[in-house]
């Protein structure tokens, strides 16, 4: 479902099922038969819902269904029909997500002890223990599902705890490493939004640090231990130690502990290397393959543009050209864009920006057919910058390129965000200074800019400029 579609229609239904594979379609169906006969108006809904959804991406399109297929039916009814609709398929969410998780044992658990039926509930709880304990991968959820196993078993008239006397310690222990988890976990974030926004003050932050000194440790806290000393300390070490677990598959695949942790090694490696810090080119390349291999920072299936431009630039600048070529051939394909030909050309321009070829430049964007807006003022940037570095040869097509592409940038100013525009206008602006000698007035645009893209290029070519 596209955004213009989310804010076009109230209907949270068709919002729901927009979302829904074949798969999942023939899964509901059996779902609301629960409730329906086959020879209904629930079901006449559902089947025609299921043909027209991707039609339907308006209020008024709900409507035209209703006087279409159900022209005997006051809105009132039809609302009802709607609304009666949406709560089964919010039912079938919440048992899909119930079936699916690890929590079905413990749900067994607590079931069968509320009836008596203890033998029962016991051999499901050995099961349920053993899996917890032995299954690979760490993960924030064995431990947690240990705590509330011997929960269930301990406060219930199950005559378990009579006959286990360490079930009492071992529930105790379960939660005592479980807190200690989850509290290290909310320590980092705490930490990590702390440096990334200056304004928030972490005031549970030493709280946090007297507690978990208190609290036993297992391999997960340790895990997390590592984290953060990552993220408090840009530690590149840190960095070598959760890669390592990562490409080892010593973290549950999927699990919030292998997402969450994916993450931060993610951000912090793109901090290290604006840092300067990274040692190993590969290192680095090796994390964000995986980062994408894994799936972390794709949202269904695909990379936002935003991000897969900085993924080129920081490719382009520590491999060598052919190299980081074959990282764009093998991911360009991953980037949310209608024109994944443009979004290729698009980026080995990027490419050769960072490599200095910037000649090359203009002959990878004119192969660019179509592409999207923001994508489009990116290219026309980098032209910008092949046309200044080539202003010699040809001083009034820079000049007449460039102040073009101010005027495009301001005609579309309302529809962009102020950084962006800012960014592209301020680069623009300074490369015109430099080229016209007013170099006094490059410098303070340079560090006088909240927003500029290629702010240490720029100084560099100030320097160049200003020796000739």
């Amino acid at each position: 479902m596209t955004e213009k579609i989310i804010k076009t229609t109230k209907y949270k239904l068709i919002l729901i099922l927009g979302q829904l594979n074949p798969k999942e379609w023939r899964a509901l169906k059996k779902f609301v038969l629960m409730y329906t006969r086959e020879k209904s108006d629930n079901i006449d809904l559902f089947t025609i819902l299921r043909k027209e959804i991707n039609q339907l991406n308006s209020n008024e399109d709900v409507q035209s269904l209703h006087l279409e297929h159900f022209p005997q039916m006051t809105a009132k009814t039809f609302s009802n029909m709607m609304s009666r609709l949406t709560l089964w398929v919010e039912d079938w969410l919440v048992y899909e997500d119930i079936r699916k998780s690890d929590d079905r044992d413990i749900r067994l658990i607590r079931l069968y002890n509320l009836r008596g039926l203890y033998k029962q509930s016991n051999v499901i709880a050995k099961k349920a223990i053993k899996t917890a304990e032995t299954k690979p991968g760490m993960s924030l959820i064995a431990t947690k599902n240990l705590a509330q196993i011997h929960y269930y078993q301990y406060y219930s008239n199950n005559p378990i705890k009579y006959q286990q006397s360490q079930l009492l310690d071992k529930m105790i222990l379960s939660y005592m490493e479980d807190y200690n988890n989850m509290l290290m976990l909310f320590r980092n974030q705490s930490i990590f939004f702390k440096l990334s926004l200056p304004t928030y003050k972490g005031i549970h932050e030493k709280t946090l640090d007297r507690v978990i000194k208190l609290l036993p440790k297992n391999n997960t806290s340790n895990l997390l231990s590592a984290t953060g000393t990552l993220i408090s300390n840009y530690d590149y070490k840190s960095l070598l130690t959760l890669k390592e677990k990562l490409e080892q598959g010593k973290l549950t695949p999927k699990s919030d502990l292998h997402i969450i942790t994916t993450m931060y090694v993610y951000s912090r490696t793109l901090s290290l290397w604006a840092k300067n810090k990274f040692k190993d080119p590969k290192v680095l390349e090796s994390i964000l393959n995986y980062t994408l291999e894994s799936g972390v920072i794709l949202s269904s299936d695909k990379i936002s543009p935003m991000e897969w431009h900085t993924l080129v630039s920081v490719i382009s600048t520590v491999e060598n050209h052919k190299q980081a070529e074959s990282f764009i051939d093998k991911w360009h394909t991953k980037v949310d864009s209608k024109s994944i030909s443009a979004i290729r050309s698009l980026s080995m321009a990027q490419l050769c920006f960072h490599k200095e070829k910037y000649d090359e430049i203009r002959d990878h964007i004119y192969k660019m057919v179509s592409i999207e807006a923001d994508n489009k003022n990116r290219a026309n940037c980098l032209i910008v910058i092949s046309l200044f570095k080539d202003r010699n040869n040809n001083y009034k097509l820079f000049i007449d390129f460039a102040q073009n592409f101010l005027r495009q940038l301001s005609r579309a100013k309302k529809k962009m965000a102020i950084n962006t525009f800012e960014s592209y206008t301020n680069l623009t602006l300074t490369l015109l200074s430099i080229a016209k000698s007013s170099f006094q007035d490059s410098k303070v645009m340079i560090e006088d800019s909240r927003n500029i893209m290629y702010r240490n290029w720029l100084r560099n070519e100030i320097k160049k400029a200003d020796t000739i």
